[in-house]
């Protein structure tokens, strides 16, 4: 007697309805009448797995990046994490020494030092301070500054500040020791501004001879800059501070011509954009390019080449 579902009544045939040989097809689809369709199995099923379309595809290639690679940053000459003073102005000119933009050219007030972050990490400088070759008191520059995140490549300006109202207080774009500015300063380069508010003329640098000094916040020198007649700071023995002498200077600042640079007189210049009847400028307060990090002409208001 045939099979249930075995119209032959073939014994060694299973019964496999069409549902399980499209599961043995693993999901092909064949249509055929039932003996045929046993034999085209019987077939199918002998013959070795041919790979799909795409199984039978080679890998395409990755073309190798064509891209070039970044410029190395230059190699500070201070360590990570402490930012690298870049400019001073000690001598402020007589013409064209409104340096802070207040409206008045001030003999103390419009002084400044510039710093940066050369690493290609964020740096917090809270804590560091800075200040002048005078013993503390009355008459020593000295500023130490708040809580601060510096990114790869920004730049900090300290005025002097003394008798100073500096355009941007009211509108938060000047910081203080006690209070760092809400946003950056689109006057000076998009740096972190702030003022010492030097309590006193007395408190301010001297032109003939003196230096800047850099502090972390455990008060160990990181950095010095020294000029005129000024002698070197006495410093412990292994110390690991970085000594720096910087050229005498009249009516101009002195400025690092690049990371890796030594201190020079800062160049005559003249922001592209102000017209030719514009100065030309002795300093450029909050302007420092790090190659790889920042452009000159994404530095408001001086873009153009210096």
């Amino acid at each position: 007697m045939a099979a249930r579902g075995d119209r032959e009544g073939n014994p060694n045939r299973s019964n496999v309805s069409g549902a399980g040989v499209r599961a043995l097809l693993r999901g092909r689809t064949i249509v055929y009448p039932d003996d045929m369709g046993w034999m085209l199995l019987s077939l199918m099923l002998s013959v070795p797995g041919r790979p799909t379309s795409e199984e039978a595809q080679p890998p395409t290639p990755v073309p190798p990046s064509t891209a070039p690679a970044p410029d190395p940053l230059p190699k500070s000459p201070v360590a990570f994490p402490h930012p690298l003073l870049t400019e001073i102005l000690f001598s402020v000119p007589t013409k064209n020494g409104d340096a802070n933009l207040d409206g008045e050219r001030q003999t103390a007030g419009d002084e400044f030092v510039e710093l940066i972050n050369p690493h290609d990490k964020p740096i917090k400088i809270g804590g560091y301070t800075l200040h002048d070759a005078a013993k503390p008191g009355k008459s020593q520059f000295r500023f130490t500054f708040p809580a601060l995140t510096l990114e790869p490549g920004q730049v900090v300006v300290v005025f002097n500040g003394h008798e100073s109202k500096i355009k941007g207080e009211q509108e938060g774009t000047i910081g203080d020791a006690a209070t760092p500015p809400r946003r950056q300063h689109p006057e000076f380069g998009n740096a972190w501004t702030f003022t010492a508010r030097a309590p006193s003329t007395r408190a301010g640098l001297a032109n003939g001879g003196d230096y800047v000094m850099l502090l972390d916040p455990r008060d160990v020198p990181v950095q010095c800059v020294i000029w005129g007649e000024a002698e070197d700071p006495k410093l412990p023995v292994g110390h690991r501070c970085l000594l720096e002498r910087g050229p005498d200077a009249e009516g101009v600042s002195i400025q690092r011509r690049s990371v890796e640079g030594q201190f020079a007189e800062h160049p005559p210049f003249r922001a592209e954009g102000l017209g030719t009847d514009s100065p030309l400028m002795p300093y450029s307060p909050g302007v420092f390019v790090v190659p790889g990090l920042t452009r000159l002409e994404d530095l408001p208001p001086y873009r153009g080449a210096r």
